[in-house]
C-alpha cells in the first residue's frame, strides 16, 4: 500500500513539473513573438548595424522587423556590389525589412563580379521585404539565393525586374506584380521551387525573358523566367486578358498555366 502511495506521489510531482515546463516554454515562445512585433527604425547602414547587434539572435519564424529610411539603395556606400552592404548589417539575425522610405529608382545596381558569387553574407536571413516606393527597377541578382524570403511587396511604379532578381528564393509561394510592370528579365523567378501563384495586374502583358530592350522571343520558346516552378504553378491575369497573355512573346510557353482573375 505504501508503494502505491509513493508511486502516486511520484507521478503527481512529475505531472506538475511537466506542466510548469510546458507553460514556461509557451511563455518564452509568446515573449519572442511579441518582442518581434516591435518595428525598429534606422536611417543609415551604420545605425542599422548597431541596432541589430544589440538584438539577440532569433529564429526564421520570429524575424526582427526593421524599417530602413532615407538610404539611397542604388550603390550603397559608393560600392558596386549590389545590396551586399545591406545584407552584411544582419549579423546572423533574421530580418523582415521595410525599405519603403528608402530612395533610388534602380535599387542595388551593382556591376562588381563579387556580387555574382554564392555564399553572400546573411542573404539567407531575409524573410520579407517591402521594396522602396521610389523603385522602378529591381537590379541584377538583388535577392538571388535568399532561401528564407517568403514575402515581397512591390511598388506601384515598378517597371523592370532584373535578371535573376529573385532566382533561388525557394520560400516564395506567391507574388503580386503591379500594373506598371514593363519587363521581367531572364531567370527573374527561376528555381523558386515553391512559387505556386504569380498575379499580374497589367492589362498589357509585360515583356518576358532576356533584357528589356532585347528582341522578343519566338512563339512558344521558354524564357526561363519561371523555370523550376512546382506542379500546379499558375499565372493569374486580369479578367478578359487570358488570350492576350497566352499569345504574347514569352508568355505563350506558359499558356496552359494562365488563368483569369475571378
Amino acid at each position: 500500500m505504501k508503494d502505491n502511495l509513493l508511486r502516486r506521489k511520484f507521478w503527481t510531482v512529475l505531472s506538475l513539473l511537466c506542466g510548469i515546463l510546458f507553460v514556461s516554454c509557451g511563455e518564452s515562445r509568446r515573449e519572442e513573438s511579441l518582442a518581434n512585433e516591435t518595428v525598429y527604425t534606422a536611417e543609415s547602414l551604420a545605425e542599422l548595424t548597431d541596432l541589430l547587434a544589440e538584438l539577440p539572435l532569433n529564429s526564421q519564424s520570429a524575424p526582427w522587423r526593421v524599417a530602413l529610411a532615407g538610404v539611397d539603395l542604388r550603390n550603397l556606400d559608393g560600392a558596386e556590389d549590389g545590396l551586399e552592404p545591406l545584407f552584411r548589417t544582419f549579423q546572423g539575425r533574421f530580418v523582415s525589412l521595410d525599405l519603403d522610405a528608402c530612395t533610388g529608382a534602380t535599387i542595388g545596381w551593382g556591376r562588381n563580379a563579387a556580387q555574382n558569387t554564392e555564399g553572400r553574407p546573411d542573404r539567407d536571413k531575409l524573410t520579407a521585404v517591402i521594396l522602396p516606393a521610389s523603385a522602378s527597377r529591381v537590379g541584377y541578382r538583388n535577392f538571388q539565393n535568399s532561401p528564407s524570403l517568403k514575402s515581397v511587396s512591390f511598388p506601384s511604379r515598378l517597371e523592370t525586374i532584373g535578371t535573376a532578381g529573385f532566382q533561388g528564393c525557394s520560400a516564395l509561394e506567391r507574388v503580386e506584380l503591379p500594373a506598371s510592370l514593363v519587363h521581367i528579365e531572364d531567370a527573374a523567378f527561376a528555381d523558386c521551387a515553391n512559387l505556386r501563384t504569380v498575379i499580374l495586374r497589367g492589362e498589357t502583358p509585360p515583356g518576358l525573358g532576356r533584357g528589356r530592350y532585347s528582341p522578343p522571343l519566338p512563339a512558344g520558346e521558354d524564357s526561363g523566367v519561371f523555370s523550376g516552378a512546382p506542379a500546379g504553378f499558375r499565372i493569374i491575369v486580369p479578367p478578359g486578358r487570358k488570350a492576350t497573355y497566352q499569345a504574347a512573346s514569352g508568355w505563350s510557353f506558359y499558356a496552359d498555366r494562365i488563368a483569369e482573375d475571378e
